[in-house]
């Protein structure tokens, strides 16, 4: 495969949100330029801040040498990576391929000094496949679903069944929304075989659109009041529906991490994958709850590995 094929350095600052990679990735919150603080890679106690200012991960600390960088070159600092192993761990963080992951790693690009990221918007194709959609209820998604040991969520919710089209498979489709503002952002496939199992092409993002900050809203905004529940994937969250609801799904545990205190919400409870990614996203949202002045629970299941529909399924 040609070096053309595969993201540049800037290709992938451009598809990302580097606040929640570095999250996922075991940096956390980290230190603003209204809030210095110690550096991830050198220590001190105010030496550091984090502005993202062109999207690219953008970083300063006044001891490092050089003094600054992007993601990429935070990552090499903390982890001790080189360049190809914080780009193949920055692009399972966000959720990126390229066609062939055995090819050799191109050269790094460095980004324009005006990079951003640019992402398309609610329109044309992706409007266009939801009111193509049809509801859950006796779709070969609802059987899908049921195999899993899944709750099924209300005709409200975001998320419903897509028939087959030539050669694209049936797909059960959820709509990504923002998870302040409610707007829609994305949607999330997951390819279906004619029996209802789940094809082998899996799951998917539609191309070129934001996820990062975003969530499916698996009960709809009118029933949640005091209390909500977040678990990372679709049938996490279905599963954890037989015991509690209304429940959303964060995508994955860079998402969940990154999930904002909202108004009018006093309780939330997180159901955590039992992986790292997945305690340590679910112990950041917590503390950002907790700090806000809300209640936050954590659930997972006992076993190392497991999320919530392994136990349902099981």
């Amino acid at each position: 495969m040609s070096a053309e094929t595969m993201m540049c350095a800037t290709d992938i600052h451009a598809r990302i949100s580097w606040p929640v990679v570095l999250a996922q990735l075991g940096l956390g919150e980290l230190p603003t330029k209204k809030k210095p603080g110690p550096c991830p890679a050198c220590g001190g106690t105010d030496r550091f801040m984090f502005d993202n200012r062109r999207g690219c991960g953008d970083w300063h600390c006044r001891h490092c040498e050089p003094h600054a960088g992007d993601g990429f070159d935070l990552l090499m600092r903390v982890h001790g990576w080189d360049f190809a192993t914080a780009r193949k761990q920055v692009m399972q963080a966000a959720g990126l391929a390229d066609r062939d992951e055995d090819a050799p790693i191109i050269q790094r690009h460095a980004p324009t000094r005006d990079a951003a990221p640019v992402y398309r918007p609610w329109k044309d194709l992706a409007a266009t496949l939801w009111e193509q959609s049809l509801p859950l209820a006796g779709s070969l998604a609802a059987t899908y679903l049921q195999h899993r040991g899944c709750a099924l969520p209300p005709a409200d919710g975001d998320l419903r069944y897509l028939p087959a089209r030539g050669a694209h498979p049936a797909a059960m489709v959820a709509r990504v929304t923002d998870v302040i503002t409610a707007a829609p952002i994305s949607l999330h496939f997951t390819r279906l075989n004619p029996d209802g199992s789940k094809h082998a092409d899996g799951k998917r993002l539609l191309g070129g659109h934001r996820k990062a900050g975003g969530c499916i809203r698996l009960w709809p905004d009118e029933a949640v009041t005091t209390g909500l529940a977040i678990a990372e994937g679709i049938e996490s969250a279905l599963s954890a529906a037989h015991a509690f609801t209304p429940i959303w799904a964060a995508i994955d545990a860079g998402n969940l991490a990154a999930f904002p205190v909202l108004g009018g919400i006093e309780a939330l409870t997180l159901f955590a994958d039992n992986d790292p990614a997945g305690m340590s996203a679910a112990r950041t949202c917590a503390a950002r709850w907790a700090d806000a002045g809300r209640e936050a629970f954590i659930t997972m299941p006992a076993r190392a590995g497991a999320d919530i529909n392994d136990v349902v399924s099981a």
